[in-house]
C-alpha cells in the first residue's frame, strides 16, 4: 500500500492498482505470465517480478511500463529497494541489483 493505492499481482497476469478507500480499480499492468511477487514502490515507481522471467518497473500513477529486466527463470521473489538499489532473487539461482 502506497499513497492510498494498494498494488498486488494475479494468477491471470496482472498486476493491480486498487483505490484503498473505494476499493476501485485504477489500472492494471499485463505481463506474459503470473505475478506471484508482492510489489514494492519506491518514489512513483512499482517493482515487481513474474513468472514471465522479468523484473518489471511501472509508474504507479499510470501505470506505464518504465522498463523491465530479464532473468534465466521465474522472479517469484519480492524486490526490497535500498538507496536506489532494487534488489530481488531469480529461481535461477541468482540475487540481482539492479540501480
Amino acid at each position: 500500500v502506497s499513497d492510498g493505492v494498494v498494488y498486488f499481482g494475479s494468477a491471470e497476469y496482472n498486476l493491480y492498482a486498487v483505490n484503498a478507500k473505494t476499493g476501485q480499480e485504477k489500472w492494471k499492468f499485463k505481463t506474459e505470465e503470473r505475478v506471484n511477487s508482492s510489489p514494492a514502490v519506491s518514489d512513483g515507481v512499482v517493482y515487481f517480478g513474474s513468472k514471465d522471467k522479468n523484473l518489471y518497473a511501472v509508474n504507479a500513477k499510470t501505470g506505464q511500463e518504465k522498463w523491465r529486466f530479464k532473468t534465466r527463470y521465474w522472479v517469484r521473489s519480492s524486490p526490497a529497494i535500498s538507496d536506489g538499489v532494487v534488489y530481488f532473487g531469480s529461481e535461477d539461482y541468482n540475487l540481482y541489483a539492479l540501480e
